[in-house]
């Protein structure tokens, strides 16, 4: 059995994978191409050994990549580059091919060698779209997928789990740099982009939904770790070259992969958000936190609330649990469960339990809240009052 502390992808520190075979290349010229939308892969796989699972994963993109080419996807990747001896950036347009996993090698087309780059770097992405723009003028991001380490919405430089570890929104080990949420959110709301994916751990948040609900259509996500496999690449691949992804499909086939091959004792959870629904569910939030008088009401409110985190930790609480702790009446009830299902219409789990029993999803809805509380560093609650959520719910009265 594959130890827990590698197979947990964006979580836990693991050794440097050495990446072979890759040189130096100058951009292409412009490429006229009659497909007008494509999806980008972004995978910041600078740190602790993502490097050999992201490249499965590209070449997973390959395999199941349409042999008649009918649509376009890239694929941005930072990884250790055994010719220079660093981490590089790397831009590549994935094309079909048949020769598998086993020769640990692209066959896709490289069209830019960036160097060594901070990929945590929110104006890295803005970059990479920007030189797509350039590339293929006439082509629109229309999905857009992020890989790395993840930790919802927690500042950069801050522990997850009152550890030495610290995650962020992904991690260049080069540059010792992470991102913040609001730094993502930032970048990506320029771009009118349909579905927008995490393969990342603890990132479906509400206060990283929320952050992000001018950024994407559609967010899909877990609550809970993400295993090193990551997304069902193969089979998901004809639907990001068509473009014609659904949230729903995305979902069920990520269920699907996981409760097929790794059930219960490792598991995997997934759900998608909205987020054209997420204002109207804030808004309902601070009305019932105010009508059951959460200020005064709050050990009450958080009393048991279910946890994703496969370690004590006080950021991934289920957010229905609270909810539910305020004992609210049958038409409240209605109300709240009317939003959900148009917020949240979709969330799977494997079982009960994942990661061997470490996560216990009973009694779960697939989405993690921080439940505010006074007695955290002032690093974590400043920054958290700075987030939208926070604000717009009216949360972070609490910690006033």
């Amino acid at each position: 059995m594959i130890n827990r502390s590698i197979m947990n992808k964006k979580c836990f520190f693991v050794l440097f994978f050495l990446l072979t075979a890759i040189g130096c290349q100058k951009v292409t010229p412009p490429v006229v191409d009659t497909n007008s939308g494509y999806t980008l892969m972004y995978m910041a796989a600078d740190n602790n050994n993502l490097g050999n699972y992201i490249l499965d994963n590209l070449k997973q993109l390959e395999v199941g990549f349409p042999s008649n080419k009918v649509g376009s996807i890239y694929a941005f990747i930072d990884i250790y580059d055994s010719k220079n001896k660093e981490t590089r950036g790397f831009l590549y347009e994935i094309r079909s091919s048949k020769n598998g996993y086993a020769d640990n090698k692209l066959d896709s087309k490289r069209l830019k060698d960036y160097g060594s780059i901070n990929s945590a770097d929110s104006k890295t992405i803005d970059l990479v779209i920007s030189d797509m723009a350039k590339l293929y003028p006439n082509k629109t991001l229309k999905n857009f997928s992020f890989s790395s380490h993840g930790s919802s919405w927690i500042p950069r430089g801050k522990s997850i789990y009152f550890s030495r570890v610290s995650r962020s929104i992904g991690t260049d080990g080069t540059s010792h740099y992470e991102m913040n949420i609001d730094e993502l959110a930032s970048v990506l709301e320029k771009y009118d982009i349909d579905v927008l994916m995490f393969d990342a751990c603890h990132m479906s948040s509400i206060e990283v939904y929320y952050q992000l609900r001018n950024s994407a259509k559609r967010i899909t996500a877990s609550p809970a770790e993400i295993l090193a496999t990551g997304y069902p690449y193969k089979s998901l691949s004809p639907h990001f070259a068509g473009v014609n992804l659904s949230p729903e499909f995305i979902t069920g086939e990520y269920f699907d992969f996981y409760a097929k091959n790794n059930p219960y004792e490792w598991g995997g959870t997934i759900s998608y958000v909205v987020t054209s629904e997420l204002e109207n569910f804030a808004k309902l939030t601070k009305e019932l936190l105010v009508k059951y008088n959460y200020i005064h009401n709050t050990p009450k409110m958080f009393r048991r609330l279910p946890s994703y985190a496969s370690r004590n930790s006080e950021f991934y609480d289920d957010l229905h649990a609270m909810f539910d702790n305020l004992d609210m009446s049958v038409e409240d009830n209605a109300k709240l469960d009317n939003a959900w299902r148009k917020t949240f219409p979709r969330y799977y789990k494997t079982g009960d339990s994942m990661l061997s029993g470490s996560v216990n999803l009973k009694d779960t809805y697939g989405v993690c809240f921080y439940a505010p509380s006074k007695l955290l560093p002032s690093g974590y609650n400043n920054y958290y009052k700075s987030l939208d959520w926070a604000k717009d719910s009216g949360l972070d009265e609490l910690l006033f």
